[in-house]
């Protein structure tokens, strides 16, 4: 993560980082990692009586590795037991030898994959944990 312009700092896993700001104005906080989302978020420093800034993980995340010999089409997720799944979370068609990564709340989700071929294949209750990456190699 950067704030503003500053340069790039790790946040380790299991932990949180704060970091001193100076002057009370609003920052621009980039973040690029997988257990927090992803994006820019603006933060009012005048609020709060401090020049403190402290990130804590808020979610875990779900790295989708194609080890097959075929793409994937699409990969839909839905709590464990609901039954709703939603759209397709790629960005793309996941080639062989490649992986994606999703941010998510930590839960069970289970994970539907269509393959190049129309085929589904199901993976039922994955556990996804507070600041950690669980990863699933598609085989079939």
């Amino acid at each position: 993560m950067r704030i503003d312009s500053g340069y790039e700092r790790f946040i380790p896993a299991m932990s949180r980082r704060t970091i001193g700001v100076s002057g009370t104005h609003t920052v621009a906080l980039h973040y690029r990692g997988d257990h927090i989302l992803r994006g820019v978020i603006y933060v009012d420093m005048s609020y709060g009586g401090g020049q403190n800034l402290t990130l804590e993980p808020n979610c875990g995340a779900l790295r989708i590795r194609n080890s097959s010999n075929r793409s994937i089409r699409g990969a839909y997720l839905t709590r464990s037991g609901s039954n709703q799944w939603g759209g397709n979370i790629l960005d793309g068609h996941l080639q062989s030898g490649t992986s994606e990564t999703i941010s998510l709340n930590p839960d069970l989700w289970d994970l539907k994959i269509e393959d190049q071929h129309y085929n589904f294949y199901y993976y039922s209750g994955l556990k996804v944990n507070l600041d950690q990456t669980r990863v699933l190699s598609f085989n079939p």
